[in-house]
């Protein structure tokens, strides 16, 4: 037996398929011999690369005892991810963003990026500044952001509240070079939300790394242990205040 899903890979990425042990490839996974009466769960997880619908279509061939094959088509489902839209008037300030923090905003994801080896101060402040254009081109409030050298490392947290629900969200750009690495965090009280608005940055950042910052070799990076360090409230809190070097700037 086995289940095949068709999708349009430009809209989402499969990012993995449990339980793992089945074989597969791609979207295509052998489930091999069931027995009657015996049942088998796949789970399929998507990363959404831009805001819009699409359908997810999937079939299940298999053989009958006398050897007939059989498909069984999947009803269609849609896969809506919806970019939130931010009427953001309050003025925020590090003590606010701790506070949605510990207190609210417990539904966050990540989008994590590799860059190449070698890249210099001013190549790295370079992915910094498009992390936070792609921010800033929503109505988002830079609340801090901060720099240090040798190595170069800089972070910038925003607020934002969407006009619609008024969900209040937090967000962090970070680049690391020593690590060779840049990302995104956005936190919420709502998952939607945060999984739109990374699809969207994502996409942002997606164009202006190919337009201009091609000679880094910016890649994704489908790790998930991204997550982990942003598992616990009080520490993501403490990140907010930072260990900032010479010519920290903050804003709000």
């Amino acid at each position: 037996m086995t289940v095949d899903l068709a999708y349009n890979a430009d809209v989402l990425r499969l990012h993995k398929i449990e339980p793992a042990t089945y074989k597969y490839a791609g979207a295509k996974v052998i489930l091999g011999v069931l027995n009657p009466g015996e049942r088998a769960t796949l789970a399929y997880y998507f990363d959404p690369q831009i805001c819009t619908s699409s359908g997810i279509d999937g079939s299940t061939r298999y053989r009958d005892a006398q050897g007939a094959q059989h498909i069984v088509q999947m009803k269609r489902r849609m896969a809506e991810v919806v970019c939130p839209l931010f009427f953001t008037k309050e003025q925020a300030n590090t003590a606010m963003l701790k506070r949605l923090i510990e207190t609210e905003l417990n539904q966050f994801d990540v989008r994590a990026y590799s860059f190449k080896e070698g890249a210099d101060e001013a190549e790295v402040a370079t992915v910094f500044e498009a992390l936070k254009s792609a921010v800033l081109s929503h109505d988002v409030q830079l609340v801090r952001s901060f720099e240090k050298r040798r190595p170069y490392a800089a972070e910038g947290w925003f607020y934002g509240k969407t006009q619609v629900k008024g969900y209040e969200m937090v967000i962090r750009v970070a680049v690391n070079s020593e690590a060779r690495r840049a990302e995104f965090f956005v936190g919420s009280s709502a998952i939607a939300p945060v999984t739109g608005l990374l699809a969207e940055l994502s996409h942002t950042f997606a164009t202006s790394t190919t337009e201009r910052l091609a000679a880094m070799k910016i890649a994704p990076l489908f790790d998930e242990s991204a997550r982990e360090k942003y598992e616990d409230s009080k520490a993501v809190s403490r990140m907010v205040e930072g260990e900032a070097a010479p010519g920290e700037n903050e804003a709000g």
